[in-house]
């Protein structure tokens, strides 16, 4: 396996990535009672808000890593599947963030969750702008179609 094929997003796509799928083992939430404690981790939390970023996160990861060390021919660069990618796994686990669990606090798991995920979502924006992607003709395509859309009525 040749390392410096990889990227610097891909370097902090794995890194971030590898975080955040570890981070899902440990304490995202705890409540303590009567000297006792105990927790949830991310897989406790719902699919939704643990499990579905995970995949997300595993899925971009080994869609990378294929590109990069196999000899299995795959279609052509997708930029928007990394931004979306990221940035939908950061925005779930932020939101759980932010929404947390009625009488349970959070714990250093989901902390280190939403920073693994903001990486994520960073390498995801990198290897956006790196496979030629271009934020101004993002906005533009999504303008145009959103107008398709309308014009359909």
């Amino acid at each position: 396996m040749d390392l410096t094929k990889l990227t610097k997003a891909d370097k902090i796509l794995f890194g971030a990535g590898i975080v955040f799928l570890i981070s899902t083992f440990f304490d995202w939430f705890t409540i303590s009672f009567g000297g006792r404690s105990a927790g949830g981790t991310g897989w406790d939390v719902g699919f939704l808000w643990g499990g579905l970023p995970f995949f997300i996160v595993l899925g971009l990861m080994i869609w990378v890593g294929l590109r990069r060390f196999s000899s299995v021919k795959l279609p052509t660069e997708l930029p928007p599947l990394y931004l979306a990618g990221g940035a939908s796994a950061f925005i779930l686990v932020l939101f759980k963030f932010i929404i947390g669990e009625t009488h349970f606090s959070r714990a250093f798991g989901l902390f280190l969750a939403v920073l693994a995920a903001a990486g994520v979502a960073f390498a995801g924006f990198l290897k956006f702008t790196e496979a030629g992607g271009d934020i101004d003709t993002l906005k533009a395509q999504v303008k145009a179609k959103a107008g398709e859309l309308g014009d359909k009525k």
